[in-house]
């Protein structure tokens, strides 16, 4: 695992991403800013709808509800509408490496594997390394130079299916081709980086945000929300620093406002902490998750109830990013738990409990019980 976190292998699969050449730690890293800022869907609130995009999502709200849908707020509805897709598990989804047709659940895993497997040949095969029985990594450098031949043996750790790179039996002529061919009429995502000009679809925000200010003052309820409607979208364009300063304008406004324990102002907690973690800032992330759990916890919010339920699994991802793996298996329990109960055990967001405490379990060398949790992955 250390090995990953130095060669930092993974990168975001969508050509438009803000952050294209950001190298991620650890797959948990990668997943978490795929689902947040490009996995997602709209979700008309009327009719309920689902679309898979923020143009389809235009036109069906124009094509149904245009009069009573002024132009100028378009923006800010499209903003509501839009949500973490949590249907992509009964659809399929090709792999932009090798074209297989997976499962988002399975596609993440199946990517990430590439990923590690490239980001594993760069390495020198030194005879020292290969001498090493138990280095891992060394072994499946061993196997990328092995021209074509092929061991039906494993490693333990990526045999669970986390964070160890799988050997899908490629050799160093594979990758040659990998890295140097395109399919016809098909655009390699890591040849081809691009970026868009989202600044068309900040302007209605921005505006109704100025007209709030002007005419409700800056801490009104309505002027609030208008900022952080305009903070999300900063956010799904990779902008953090821009959302990270509205964020905190909102934060110390409700704490003045309405006290540092209303509901709101934990809300606020919690969207900053997201945006610290999106940052890699651990340690900040970590603070502000605290603080919002406490809060929660204190207004005698339930266990299971779904905002309490996020913080945990929250504070736990951030902890295992920091390598603080026996807190971290704490805090994925009481997620799973509460999901478990909430939720049904075939929920996204059980499985994604279940994936988390897997994972920080295969760190601490807890190998049969990690398997035992993908085990349930793989059966659900």
């Amino acid at each position: 695992r250390h090995v990953f976190r130095d060669l930092r292998p993974y990168v975001c699969t969508f050509e438009d991403c803000q952050n294209g050449g950001k190298l991620y730690v650890s797959r948990h890293d990668w997943m978490h800013h795929e689902l947040q800022i490009h996995r997602r869907n709209y979700t008309c609130k009327i009719c309920q709808k689902m679309c898979s995009s923020r143009t389809e999502m235009s036109v069906h709200l124009r094509e149904h509800y245009d009069e009573s849908i002024p132009p100028s707020q378009l923006g800010v509805i499209l903003d509501l509408c839009n949500r973490q897709a949590d249907n992509l598990d009964y659809e399929k989804h090709s792999c932009l490496v090798c074209g297989d047709e997976l499962s988002l659940s399975a596609l993440q895993g199946h990517l990430a594997a590439h990923m590690e497997d490239i980001a594993l040949f760069v390495l020198p095969n030194t005879n020292a390394e290969e001498d090493v029985g138990d280095s891992n990594a060394s072994l499946r450098v061993a196997k990328l130079k092995s021209k074509g031949k092929t061991s039906g043996t494993e490693s333990e750790a990526s045999s669970l299916g986390y964070s160890a790179a799988r050997d899908d039996g490629q050799n160093s002529t594979d990758f040659s081709k990998l890295l140097t061919n395109e399919e016809a009429g098909y655009t390699s995502k890591f040849w081809s980086w691009r970026t868009i000009d989202h600044d068309s679809e900040l302007a209605p925000v921005k505006q109704i945000l100025e007209t709030r200010k002007t005419k409700l003052g800056v801490d009104h309820p309505d002027t609030l929300t208008s900022m952080v409607n305009l903070a999300s979208t900063y956010g799904n364009q990779g902008r953090w620093e821009e959302a990270e300063q509205l964020e905190v304008q909102v934060m110390e406004a409700r704490k003045t406002k309405l006290g540092v324990d209303h509901p709101d102002t934990l809300t606020s907690m919690v969207n900053l902490a997201s945006t610290y973690s999106n940052q890699g800032r651990w340690k900040e992330a970590e603070a502000m998750y605290r603080r919002g759990l406490e809060g929660y916890e204190k207004i005698q919010l339930r266990p299971e109830h779904p905002d309490t339920l996020t913080s945990v699994s929250n504070l736990g991802s951030v902890l295992d990013s920091q390598g603080k793996y026996e807190e971290a298996e704490v805090m994925h329990r009481r997620a799973l738990e509460g999901r478990e109960k909430m939720l049904g055990p075939k929920h996204p967001d059980t499985l994604t409990s279940v994936s988390n405490l897997g994972s920080v379990l295969e760190s601490q060398g807890k190998h049969e019980e990690a398997e035992s949790i993908g085990a349930m992955v793989r059966m659900s």
